[in-house]
């Protein structure tokens, strides 16, 4: 309702991004998952991944491709299946706009424990979830273009100096869960969560992440759950400072936590909070 608006009174609608998911069954023992998202104007394969579910050794499942790496719980999701409307602070400063995706292959085991399930899973990563190359079509500035960089982004206030030639190396990341159902309809899962990578080879610069997660959920039925999720993470990463005479870099730590509370009452309504902090 604007009359300065040269389309006033006109329909418009303006395309941020859309995001389409080809997902099903290669054969009775694999699936295949790919995501294409289109965001300001430009395609981009955001995953591309094949999981063997079944007919291994000892129940292992395999995965290889792009995929968001199991680094707790809520990277696993895309943005848009979240309760809330932006991606937590910590994420977005310790992992870039986009989370935590890379090339690479998991290993996953689950082993029951009498009515529990523990989850032991494994990856072995390309690396280029280090250097970020997210699109920046939730914020503005140049604080939300540092912070979608990635890893390598600026860091702190912009103390680290952002290599867009670095080269990254091989990375670890491994997750241990535990799933324990507390009734018929529902459960609660705690994990804690590691990764180990390389910023830039040149420099040696590294990171080392360190999490911890939890998640209890109740749904009696397909329009009604209850679900209080909080997850912590402590960053030790090397940071080359910019501008500085002798140059050299810095063991930087931080951490950030975000913990929220979804109650979903209805079949098309739902009402939460969530409450965040990062060390950044």
């Amino acid at each position: 309702d604007d009359a300065s608006d040269s389309k006033e009174g006109r329909l418009q609608l303006d395309l941020h991004g859309v995001e389409l998911a080809l997902q099903g069954y290669l054969n009775p023992y694999a699936r295949a998952d790919v995501f294409v998202g289109y965001h300001d104007g430009s395609f981009e394969l955001e995953e591309a991944y094949a999981t063997i579910l079944r007919g291994l050794p000892g129940g292992l499942q395999v995965k290889a491709g792009k995929y968001r790496v199991d680094f707790g719980k809520l990277n696993q999701l895309h943005p848009h299946a979240y309760s809330f409307l932006d991606t937590p602070l910590v994420h977005r400063e310790f992992f870039g706009e986009e989370g935590l995706v890379d090339i690479g292959v998991n290993l996953n085991l689950q082993a029951p424990l009498g009515n529990t399930v523990l989850t032991a899973s494994g990856n072995v990563l390309k690396g280029d979830f280090a250097e970020g190359h997210a699109h920046d079509h939730d914020h503005e500035g140049d604080e939300a273009v540092a912070s979608s960089r990635g890893l390598t982004g600026a860091f702190g206030g912009g103390a680290l100096q952002a290599d867009e030639d670095a080269e990254t190396d091989i990375s670890y990341s491994e997750r241990l869960g535990l799933f324990v159902p507390t009734g018929e309809y529902a459960g609660f899962e705690v994990g804690i969560n590691a990764l180990q990578g390389t910023l830039d080879r040149r420099t040696g610069r590294e990171v080392e992440l360190l999490g911890a997660d939890v998640k209890y959920r109740w749904a009696p039925d397909r329009y009604r759950s209850l679900t209080v999720q909080g997850e912590w993470i402590r960053s030790d990463r090397d940071v080359e400072h910019a501008g500085s005479p002798e140059g050299g870099t810095e063991r930087v730590r931080a951490d950030g936590f975000f913990a929220f509370l979804d109650w979903r009452f209805a079949q098309r309504w739902n009402a939460g909070v969530i409450g965040e902090r990062s060390g950044l």
